[in-house]
């Protein structure tokens, strides 16, 4: 097998130092243990980009801690992330960009988790057509914890297998083992990669990919996304088979756990849960956990007691409206998206009159919600779908206005 040598230069060149931060830059992302943010970081940006090129130069360069904390994972669990400081998003992205198609060539075709030029929507695209070609049993597959348990030897026997540049693979390694700062109590890091880190993708789809080419050789049909997978067969019985397959490969190859609670045989009658969607028959719904958090986000931009004005409200929520149609205009939700409009509006007139009230829709009607600029989920969706306004009469005069 063909193996790279001599990629530090590379790495610490600066024009992929710079390229690194505008990626960085361009994720966002809040500062680290440092308290450095990307707007303070920028505010020197070549000086400080010179001191993080010496550093790797001259191998002085060392990882700091992440900075844990949980962020709501649906209404009622949290899940761990790890926040780098800005030099250590910049120094992973560097090296990301280096390693990154040496691996991505060899990945598998049913592969979309943070891949380049791939995305959930050709994930969703994938599972559609598997079904029309007869593959409608499913084996939803949940690995538990995935990127907090992985194997580091693991990941590093994975790098080696095509990288021979030991300064990289130190400089990985050392990553890895940088450890994790939690309400100011440092924690050694003996397994898993980090959630947050910019890295962190591309080595969970080294592990992820051995996963995938045990199912091709196996010649099952799948579809994964990140730790996210299911597996397809045409008839039931199969599914047993499937599942024990899996399990193996998992539990037995990779030494991590599936989740037994999470981990579900089923088929398109009965139902499953893939990226957000709601997959059940031939229909493509919102699933209800990422429904109660559009929900919980609207009622967090709409609560009253903000002190600023209602179109300072609408200027918050259309961004979240626009991403969400976004994301789910390939599912069967025009239903859906037209009771949002009308549970949008009543949040937005409780904001405006303090109150719920019915006489309330007459006193601020749909049209001035228009002149406000508020997007509409229905009208947006209908647009994504190509759909020709004309045939909405009732739309029309709102899609004309809305525009976006």
């Amino acid at each position: 097998m063909l193996k790279y040598h001599s990629l530090r230069d590379k790495v610490f060149r600066l024009e992929n130092l710079y390229s690194a931060f505008r990626h960085v830059k361009k994720n966002k992302g809040k500062a680290g243990l440092d308290r450095v943010s990307i707007k303070q970081f920028e505010a020197d940006l070549d000086t400080n980009i010179l001191h993080i090129h010496k550093e790797l130069k001259t191998d002085i360069y060392k990882p700091s801690p992440v900075l844990r904390v949980y962020i709501p994972k649906g209404r009622h669990e949290k899940r761990p992330l790890g926040i780098p400081i800005v030099k250590d998003r910049i120094v992973q992205q560097a090296i990301r960009q280096v390693i990154e198609p040496i691996f991505e060539k060899d990945f598998s075709d049913n592969s979309f988790g943070f891949r380049p030029n791939r995305c959930c929507h050709d994930a969703i695209k994938r599972v559609e057509q598997y079904k029309q070609e007869g593959y409608r049993y499913i084996l939803d597959a949940d690995i538990k914890a995935f990127y907090d348990t992985i194997p580091h030897k693991l990941i590093m026997k994975r790098l080696c297998e095509k990288i021979a540049d030991g300064w990289v693979l130190t400089s990985i390694e050392n990553m890895l083992k940088a450890g994790v700062m939690e309400d100011g109590v440092y924690h050694q890091t003996t397994e898993g990669t980090p959630q947050g880190g910019v890295i962190s993708p591309l080595l969970a789809n080294l592990i992820g990919d051995i996963i995938d080419k045990e199912l091709e050789k196996a010649g099952y049909k799948f579809v994964r996304y990140a730790d996210d997978f299911i597996v397809m067969t045409k008839t039931k019985e199969e599914l047993p088979a499937a599942l024990t397959f899996v399990k193996e490969v998992i539990e037995g190859k990779l030494g991590l756990k599936l989740s037994e609670d999470k981990t579900k045989l089923t088929n398109f009658k009965g139902g499953f849960k893939f990226l957000g969607y709601n997959f059940i028959n031939k229909y493509k719904g919102i699933s209800a956990k990422s429904l109660d958090k559009l929900k919980d986000t609207v009622r967090r931009i709409t609560r009253r007691t903000q002190g600023v004005n209602l179109k300072s409200v609408i200027d918050n929520l259309n961004p979240v409206i626009r991403g969400h149609v976004n994301y789910f205009w390939l599912g069967n939700v025009q239903k859906v998206y037209r009771k949002l409009d009308r549970w949008v509006r009543m949040r937005l007139r409780c904001f405006k009159f303090s109150r719920k009230w019915k006489t309330d829709n007459r006193r601020f009607p749909i049209h001035r919600f228009d002149k406000l600029g508020l997007c509409s989920f229905e009208v947006l969706f209908l647009k994504k779908k190509g759909v020709n306004m004309i045939d909405f009469p009732f739309l029309c005069y709102r899609a004309t206005l809305w525009g976006r």
